[in-house]
């Protein structure tokens, strides 16, 4: 497992390209972005 201080389960993200993901995970490290990907795929990360 890999550390992290938020993480943001079950979230929609907005892609450059203007089409909206949903059921989205995002890690948040000491103020920084560390992975964004399916909310399966980040739990099992961290």
């Amino acid at each position: 497992m890999v550390k992290c201080d938020i993480l943001i389960n079950g979230c929609r993200i907005l892609k450059p390209d203007m089409t909206v993901s949903e059921e989205m995970s995002v890690a948040i490290h000491d103020s920084w972005i560390k992975k964004v990907g399916p909310a399966g795929e980040i739990k099992e990360i961290f």
